[in-house]
């Protein structure tokens, strides 16, 4: 199974969510797709996490050219749109950017930059649709709970 998931997408390392896509009762139990590829073992960990948080309602990894956010310094897809529960209410909505296990000082200026138009976008949609929607970036799953007082 690797050896034609890298030979098709051309990547030397995909990790699945869940991992075994034969198993017809496998998949995710809070994700829009069943299954997921992630080019990094810390993005597969926070979808594991996402899918065990039973505040968690609904999840999914934004492709990218799917999703995207014209910036002066290029396109921009965030990683991550979720629905969350909070005292009972479905209406808490989050787009995220993971940067696992880096810290502010680990990010290059673009990226910076990407992720501060990320938030002056999702405010401006907020204002306009009345919706909640907060943007922020995470270097793990707690990080993105705190970042978000979750």
């Amino acid at each position: 199974m690797d050896t034609i998931i890298n030979t098709e997408i051309g990547k030397e390392n995909i990790y699945l969510y869940p991992e075994d896509p034969s198993r017809d009762d496998s998949g995710t139990e809070r994700g829009i797709n069943r299954y997921y590829k992630f080019d990094s073992k810390g993005e597969q960990e926070f979808a594991i996490q996402l899918d065990k948080d039973p505040k968690v309602k609904l999840f999914t990894k934004l492709s990218k050219g799917g999703f995207i956010i014209d910036t002066p310094y290029g396109n921009y897809t965030p990683d991550w749109a979720i629905v969350y529960e909070d005292n009972g209410k479905d209406n808490l909505y989050f787009i995220s950017e993971t940067k696992i296990d880096k810290e502010v000082d680990d990010l290059s200026g673009e990226e910076i930059l990407k992720i501060k138009c990320g938030k002056a976008y999702f405010k401006t949609i907020s204002e306009e649709t009345g919706k909640d929607i907060s943007f922020s970036w995470a270097k793990s799953y707690m990080d993105f709970k705190e970042k978000n007082n979750l």
